[in-house]
């Protein structure tokens, strides 16, 4: 009974390991594709790249933030089991890229690449399946 429950506890583990991966790596390239600019196949308009700068990811539970363009990259490796994720572009004109204003059409960066995420943990979920 003693071997069962060691087992069990190491499956336990490597599961919560496996899915944390799964998350995180899932994040980062839901982040990495809003960030993408109109010029390589992306959504989000580059003029200055101040929109792209202007991203913050914030971990609510450890109240970690981390800002700039490649911030999901070290708030990912500091995001702990459960964690809750607050992504934002703070620019001021963030939002009317994203939705629009004035009779022109939303860039919809955001909201764009927030719809492939469970394609992207489905993918990333299949990879650590395969040993990837």
């Amino acid at each position: 009974m003693g071997t069962f429950g060691v087992e069990l506890g190491r499956n336990i583990v490597r599961a919560k390991k496996a899915s944390h991966q799964v998350i995180s790596m899932s994040i980062e390239q839901m982040i990495t594709l809003a960030q993408l600019p109109v010029s390589q196949g992306g959504r989000m308009p580059i003029l200055t790249g101040r929109l792209q700068a202007s991203l913050r990811v914030q971990l609510m539970g450890g109240g970690a933030t981390f800002q700039g363009l490649g911030a999901q990259y070290p708030a990912m490796r500091a995001m702990a089991e459960g964690e809750v994720v607050r992504i934002q572009w703070m620019a001021p004109y963030a939002s009317f890229q994203e939705k629009g204003w004035k009779g022109n059409v939303g860039k919809h960066f955001a909201s764009n690449a927030t719809a492939q995420l469970p394609r992207l943990l489905r993918m990333n979920a299949e990879r650590v399946n395969n040993g990837e």
